[in-house]
Order: structure tokens, then sequence, then C-alpha cells
């Protein structure tokens, strides 16, 4: 996590830290995936978009997109919105917490409350563009990232399933940070159809 704020820092380490609990608990799906949120939408992408798009700096702050603060999600089986990452871990954080004199507010997106998604962008190799994915094939990738899929195993991914039934799916590949950025806002704008064509978006 890139940033200059302490607070962010820290709270981000903690979770990190926690993340090697993620394997033994059946208490959330936990995906290694990046939660970012633009105009009141959110849009689950590939957990190294975050660092990715970090190299624009203010670029992102003035496109009006949020970065997160993790690299991990926890959706809930029933809901299948994501939900605040409860702390598995039983860690003193009050010499982190003395770190951070002035307590002010965090400059990246953690989730505090349950929070539909409304796009998930998966990793295609090899693309260099934005297009349409299929709902099956979306939910397969999503699957290969649940770091608790031998706890939750098949209400997981029934789960993942419905989150992913609600949302618009689309493809992303690597290509330049400000393209990725396009992208993804695109991904955001894009309307709700209820058949995805296979068209493309980008270069």
């Amino acid at each position: 996590i890139r940033t200059l704020h302490l607070g962010t820092l820290i709270r981000g380490l903690l979770t990190e830290l926690d993340a090697t609990s993620f394997a033994g608990r059946n208490d959330s799906i936990y995906v290694r995936a990046a939660m970012l949120r633009a105009a009141g939408k959110t849009v689950l992408a590939p957990w190294w978009v975050s660092s990715y798009l970090g190299d624009l700096g203010r670029r992102v702050e003035r496109a009006g997109l949020e970065l997160p603060g993790t690299t991990w999600v926890a959706v809930d089986r029933h809901s299948a919105r994501v939900v605040p990452l409860a702390r598995g871990l039983k860690i003193d954080e009050r010499p982190l917490r003395a770190l951070d004199g002035d307590g002010s507010a965090d400059d990246r997106y953690f989730v505090e409350e349950p929070t539909p998604v409304d796009v998930v962008c998966t990793y295609v190799e090899g693309s260099t563009v934005l297009q349409p994915q299929a709902r099956g094939l979306t939910l397969h990738h999503l699957a290969a990232a649940v770091g608790n899929i031998d706890e939750v195993r098949g209400e997981g991914i029934e789960g993942l399933g419905r989150m992913v039934a609600r949302a618009r799916c689309f493809g992303i590949g690597v290509s330049s940070p400000q393209e990725m950025l396009d992208s993804l806002l695109l991904a955001l704008r894009a309307p709700i159809a209820t058949k995805q064509e296979p068209s493309v978006v980008g270069r």
C-alpha cells in the first residue's frame, strides 16, 4: 500500500497480518481482490490493481476513484455483499496506534458496512483491453482467488455466484496504469445489460 498517511498504513498492515488466519476460517468468503469505489459504485478487481494504479499518484484521486487499503475482501455467504474484515488474530495494536498521532481520516477505502458489488473485473492473460466477460468465467476466476476455499467449499462458490449474478462482469488485461484507470472508470459507467455482447473497449 503506497500512502503517506500513517493511520492508513497501520490499518492496512494489521489486515495483511490478519490475512494469515483466513485459510482456516469460515465466517466469510475471503477473496484476494481489490475493492475500489467511484461515484457511489464499487468494482472488485485483481488485488494487484491497487498498487499498479498507485503509480499515477493524484491522477487517481482527481479521476474520482478511491483505492482500497487492503488486498483482501470478505464476502458474506448469504447476502453476497462485501462486509468489513473481521479480526481473527489477537494483535496488540497499541504500539502501532500510538504512532498515529493525529488520528485523521484514512486516505484509502476500507469497507465499513455490508456493500454490494456493482462491477467485477478479473484478469485475462495476454489482453490489453477491457471486454465483457461471461459470468461463469468470472466466477471461475474469483473462486481461484478464495483464500479459505477448503473451509467454505460449495457454499462459498454459491455465495460468490450470487454476487456475480448481480454485477456487470468484465475481463481486464495489463496495460499502462492510465489505460487501466480509464478502463475501470468505463466499466463503472457501463449500463447494465441482460446480455453481454462480445465487443471490446480500449486500444
